[in-house]
């Protein structure tokens, strides 16, 4: 069986005039949030509800695939982790944002004591394990909604 070639190339893959697009006729725009967790079960999870809730959501395992995203993507809040690997944690990507994207809302999360007293400069640190609905009010107060 042959699996036909798949192209990287947008032009090639979508016909003229039919890109996909976040606009649904007649409807609100639905606010972007950007979830960065290194954790797969509690990524997917969080993603899961968070479009319930009416949010569409992108997600990233670490700081260094976040800011790629960011680069050439708009959202409207980051949700992130402090503790992930890579060779940036969360507080490292907040201040990355708050250089080169200030308008994007920001809220950290995080397990660990200690990151409480690092994150103050935040103003809010939501810790794990936390509520879903907590996420989604802080979420919404972030975006003004």
């Amino acid at each position: 069986m042959e699996v036909p070639a798949v192209s990287s190339n947008r032009e090639a893959i979508e016909p003229r005039g039919e890109r996909p697009t976040d606009q649904r006729p007649g409807l609100p725009a639905r606010p972007v949030v950007l979830i960065v967790e290194d954790e797969l079960l509690l990524r997917m999870t969080t993603a899961s509800y968070l479009r319930d809730e009416g949010f569409d959501v992108i997600e990233a395992t670490d700081a260094d695939e976040a800011i790629r995203i960011l680069e050439y993507t708009s959202v409207g809040a980051v949700f992130s982790d402090v503790n992930m690997p890579g060779s940036l944690n969360g507080l490292a990507l907040g201040r990355w944002l708050r250089r080169m994207r200030p308008q994007v809302g920001f809220l950290l999360t995080s397990g660990t004591e200690q990151t409480a007293a690092e994150s103050q400069e935040w103003g809010l640190l939501l810790s794990k394990p936390y509520r879903f609905s907590d996420l989604s009010h802080h979420l919404r107060s972030i975006l003004g909604r």
